[in-house]
């Protein structure tokens, strides 16, 4: 028989099945049944729904698992990537003075080091600070507070002594504890690769003290899992030292072969090449060893002086004859290394050449005397690039200059060292010397960001971190980005 259709065959429906009434079943002639409930048969509809309630509780549940263990990653998961330049405002989250920082292995995050309050020590306490921003969104995935661990590493020590003191007595002792260099555990052999941070630190007991308190505090990103190692270092000038990460000591302390005063600072011997030899030891090579790549330091097997550092323009006095070249241009760099297996550290390493290039006027002897600097080591200028930095140095305003290469060693980030915000960083070929790209700091109505010049690399080379002397602001630029 022909099915017959109604305008509602189309609609939801639900069916109802039940049994029999009493009163049908005695007219049935049938014996009495028990009532059964009545069962229902659910819509196609009504069924996706309920499916789609039971997926999401699971969801959810996962999710708060996730968030329970990672409690960032909903902020990095929602956050929307900005495009380049990026802007990041640390004093904002109450970094006022930078001394550092470092890009993860993989490129997803920067680390940046400081405290809140003046660069200049000017008494009171300041504690220091890590920001981890994420590198994509410029979002604050983590704030980490070392001092409390490094106080309490200190406190703990007095207590083995039979000496009592609170952390907030010992506050009082020292204006801050002064931080170096902050380093991602590298990639390498090491299960902690890219987990965890260490920090470099001196602390100076008093102001007559002949000691200090060097040391290294790790953290995982959360600020938990904290360790502090320190050792006693007499005060007599710059130093160099290897700490054993898996055992918390130093393997030893070598006092600075080259001291040259308040503007040159030389703790080790330069060399060309650096090389992770056994049991931790950072061999001093003179040859190069390496083809154009300037190397990491942190994580690297093998690395050149060539980090991030400074020209510095030295000028004597006028007096030394009327062609006597007057100007000095020197090399300085100063940073940590940390073994490829996540192992060894080496805090300290201050390299400072003279650099010599057949199409600058070297310094006259007259001059290298007048600076005290007729010992210095001489470094030949590595690549085109640097050349054309030194080529630009105004002979009647020296200035000095900031300066770091991309990874691959083929690019070469420069920009003045001045209080001038608005000013140019600048991208250099070094096979040729020509300018390839030209980025500006943007003028901030924000308090200053106190600093040093930072100028960072990231580790695949795409993108550069800067951060110019009294300019508000950490600019991340693409590197072929000109602005």
């Amino acid at each position: 028989m022909q099915r017959q259709e109604d305008d509602l065959s189309s609609e939801p429906f639900e069916v109802e099945i039940s049994a029999l009434s009493e009163a049908e079943n005695e007219q049935e002639g049938n014996p009495p049944v028990q009532r059964l409930p009545r069962l229902r048969r659910l819509s196609p509809k009504a069924r996706a729904w309920r499916l789609a309630l039971a997926g999401g509780a699971v969801i959810l549940a996962a999710l708060a698992l996730v968030l329970s263990l990672y409690p960032n990653a909903l902020l990095q998961l929602f956050t929307t990537p900005k495009h380049l330049p990026l802007e990041l405002h640390p004093q904002q989250e109450g970094l006022t003075c930078l001394d550092d920082a470092a890009w993860a292995p993989q490129g997803e995050q920067i680390a940046l080091l400081g405290f809140h309050g003046p660069c200049e020590n000017t008494g009171g306490y300041y504690p220091g600070l890590v920001l981890i921003y994420n590198a994509e969104t410029g979002a604050v995935v983590a704030r980490l507070q070392p001092d409390d661990a490094i106080l309490a590493a200190l406190q703990d020590s007095r207590a083995r002594r039979g000496q009592t003191a609170r952390a907030t007595s010992m506050r009082l002792q020292f204006s801050r504890i002064d931080y170096q260099h902050v380093l991602w555990s590298p990639d390498g052999l090491s299960p902690n690769g890219g987990k965890r941070l260490a920090l470099t630190f001196n602390v100076w007991l008093s102001s007559s003290s002949s000691t200090r308190l060097d040391g290294v505090a790790l953290l995982d990103l959360r600020g938990v899992q904290e360790q502090v190692f320190y050792q006693p270092v007499p005060v007599v000038g710059p130093v160099f030292q290897e700490w054993d990460i898996e055992q918390g000591v130093t393997l030893g302390v070598t006092p600075g072969p080259l001291a040259f005063g308040p503007l040159f600072e030389a703790t080790a011997p330069l060399a060309m090449t650096f090389h992770w030899g056994g049991a931790g030891a950072l061999q001093f090579q003179m040859f190069t060893g390496m083809k154009d790549s300037v190397g990491n330091p942190d994580g690297g097997e093998m690395f050149s002086p060539w980090q991030p550092g400074i020209i510095h323009v030295a000028e004597a006095a006028s007096n030394l004859g009327p062609f006597a070249p007057t100007t000095l241009d020197t090399w300085n760099t100063r940073f940590a290394a940390w073994s490829p297996d996540g192992r060894y550290l080496f805090e300290g390493l201050a390299l400072v050449g003279r650099l010599v290039d057949a199409r600058v006027p070297d310094a006259s002897i007259e001059a290298l005397f007048a600076l005290h600097a007729e010992g210095f080591p001489t470094l030949p200028v590595r690549d085109a690039g640097l050349s054309s930095v030194l080529q630009g140095i105004a002979p009647g305003n020296p200035e000095n200059v900031a300066v770091a290469w991309r990874p691959d060693g083929k690019v070469l980030a420069a920009v003045p060292v001045k209080a001038q915000a608005g000013q140019k960083l600048t991208l250099v070929s070094t096979t040729d010397g020509q300018k390839q790209a030209t980025f500006t700091f943007p003028k901030s109505t924000l308090p200053y960001l106190t600093s040093t010049p930072v100028l960072r690399w990231s580790p695949d080379g795409t993108r550069l971190l800067g951060v110019d002397t009294q300019v508000g602001v950490v600019m991340i630029w693409q590197a072929g980005q000109a602005s």
